[in-house]
């Protein structure tokens, strides 16, 4: 048994990191998962749409996820879930240039 004393260290630690990093995305997408988006009705003289009514609180959300995301992904242990955090990281990208779309629309007041 001591003989594999070493690749039991090494698979152990493996784990342990593969399983921080497997949280830390699982934290990130039910925190996505969960945020509500409050919109609220703007009328215009011609029509009336629904806005985002927190547009700064979603901004500093998509960045800090963002910026999980990447240390995440630049992590060795990455492995199994790389998958995942290049979908989720896809996901977040989209969601960051529609929400910059309905920010540049709140200030055109559009």
């Amino acid at each position: 048994m001591f003989q594999y004393e070493n690749e039991i260290n090494e698979i152990s630690t493996s784990a342990t990191s593969e399983a921080a990093l497997e949280k830390m995305l699982y934290k990130v997408i039910d925190l996505w998962n969960t945020t509500p988006l409050h919109l609220v009705l703007h009328h215009t003289e011609a029509y009336s749409i629904l806005i985002i009514s927190s547009i700064d609180d979603i901004l500093v959300q998509l960045e800090e996820s963002q910026i999980i995301l990447a240390t995440v992904k630049g992590s060795s242990y990455l492995g199994p879930i790389k998958v995942n955090i290049t979908a989720e990281r896809n996901v977040l990208t989209v969601c960051s240039f529609i929400t910059l779309i309905f920010a540049s629309c709140k200030l055109l007041n559009v």
